[in-house]
């Protein structure tokens, strides 16, 4: 199925750009009318109707005709990205806030994608001289030309089949700053090549992120490429680092493997930034280590030598500069400030576990150190005279044992870390391990513990 764009005004009688109440599909409200097409002249309306004749159900399925700016807002599971693609839907916020009292925003849809930062769009505006309108878009500095009152917010990808997979004429992989161009290439450091069918062909994303995940279980890299080989597995992963450092290809780079996902309890794709585990695929390396099955997951000398050295050819390759690792979610799809990615932040899973997640720091020192770069970004961790923030944490012990009694032996540290429960402005959040050992300084300061629960007072 080929994708028809759109470049002339609907045709009288087109059903999703009328009302239900006239006999339409659309549950957008009338715009300032057009006869033939009643929720014409408006952006919304007119956004809304063409995003599902495009998917061709019969029936306005996808998005809500709510405010513009508020599309992303309701966008009900579809992907959500930073990157053209050929049947989007465009949305720009107005104003300072999604409230709608300084602006509704505008939205539009994606009908040739020129470059990576050249488009046309087919478009309508509420009160305007014509209910339609095609335009040549550039991106410029991000807002794609739609004036200083609005701030581009992403695109909200259709799930047409005629809409995925389609990339810019000439895909490359580029830096976000003067990076160099190069093509789609693989590492030669793979010594195994077992090609997974779990793929999306052509990723429409220049890679520029790095994301690390545990393969639980201490296998070589042909096996774990063999994991990935039938289609029932609906999962992939772009390299596999084995126990004793081999290193397996089992999606080309050129492709977009699936590995990252996650819903949440509603089978929604969590998204960080609007960015789901399948969008972060898109412009990821995915690379699945061999470990241990079991907390923290730990990985062999090998196979973090060969991961090292995966990174760096990766990032050569493909013009990053620098691996950059902060800890910090915030920053995905940020990758002038971080390009490492995990797992845990898109799905409710461990991955990359604690032993590899810890060191994620220091992985992109080393990666950076055959780079010619100069360290990396690490989880910051402020002066003490920053404001205090109270750390509740409770460790657990077996039942009936001396560790439950007053007098335990001075200097006994508990048996395990059970949770961590930070303060936050009157509210409270729950973290991992890996963070409270890093804000505790484990394990010195656990051997404080004198009780089953205490509190300190910590500074970041």
């Amino acid at each position: 199925m080929n994708f028809t764009p759109r470049l002339t005004r609907p045709s009288a009688g087109n059903k999703y750009y009328i009302t239900k109440a006239a006999g339409g599909y659309s549950a957008a409200i009338q715009g300032s009318p057009d006869t033939g097409c009643n929720v014409l002249a408006n952006c919304v309306g007119y956004a809304y109707g063409r995003f599902n004749e495009i998917v061709g159900e019969g029936c306005c399925r996808y998005l809500r005709p709510v405010n513009a700016e508020n599309f992303i807002q309701y966008a009900e599971g579809l992907d959500v990205g930073q990157e053209p693609r050929l049947g989007a839907c465009m949305v720009w916020q107005k104003g300072a806030t999604l409230a709608g009292t300084d602006g509704a925003g505008h939205v539009a849809i994606v009908e040739k994608i020129i470059s990576a930062t050249e488009i046309v769009t087919s478009e309508s505006g509420w009160n305007a001289k014509k209910p339609f309108w095609t335009q040549t878009r550039k991106k410029g500095d991000g807002n794609w030309g739609q004036g200083s009152g609005y701030k581009f917010l992403g695109f909200i990808y259709n799930p047409a089949p005629c809409c995925k997979g389609v990339t810019p004429a000439t895909p490359v992989a580029t830096t976000e700053k003067g990076g160099t161009n190069v093509g789609f290439t693989n590492s030669s450091l793979a010594t195994v090549k077992l090609i997974s069918p779990n793929r999306t062909p052509n990723r429409n994303h220049p890679i520029d992120t790095i994301t690390i995940h545990c393969f639980v279980g201490q296998v070589d890299a042909k096996r774990g490429c063999e994991v990935f080989q039938p289609s029932s597995k609906g999962a992939s992963c772009n390299y596999v680092v084995g126990h004793d450092g081999s290193i397996g290809l089992c999606v080309e780079e050129k492709d977009r493997s699936w590995c990252s996902g996650g819903t949440d309890k509603n089978g929604n794709p969590i998204r960080v930034n609007g960015i789901s585990g399948k969008s972060n695929d898109y412009q990821a390396v995915t690379i699945e280590v061999a470990s241990d099955s079991k907390h923290p997951y730990a990985i062999t000398d090998k196979a973090m030598a060969a991961l090292i050295e995966l990174c760096a050819d990766i990032c050569q390759r493909n013009g990053i500069k620098k691996l950059l690792w902060s800890g910090d979610k915030k920053l995905v799809g940020k990758v002038s400030q971080q390009n490492l990615t995990v797992h845990r932040w898109f799905a409710n899973k461990a991955c990359p576990g604690d032993y590899i997640y810890e060191r994620l720091g220091d992985i992109a020192a080393k990666v950076n150190t055959k780079l010619g770069a100069s360290g990396a970004v690490t989880v910051p961790v402020a002066p003490a005279n920053k404001v205090p923030y109270k750390v509740r944490y409770r460790s657990s012990y077996p039942q009936g044992s001396q560790h439950q009694r007053r007098n335990r032996p001075e200097g006994h540290r508990p048996r395990r870390l059970h949770h961590c429960q930070r303060g936050y402005r009157g509210g409270r959040f729950r973290v991992g391990q890996a963070e409270i050992r890093h804000w505790l300084g484990i394990p010195g300061l656990l051997q404080e513990n004198r009780g089953r629960l205490m509190s300190k007072r910590l500074f970041f």
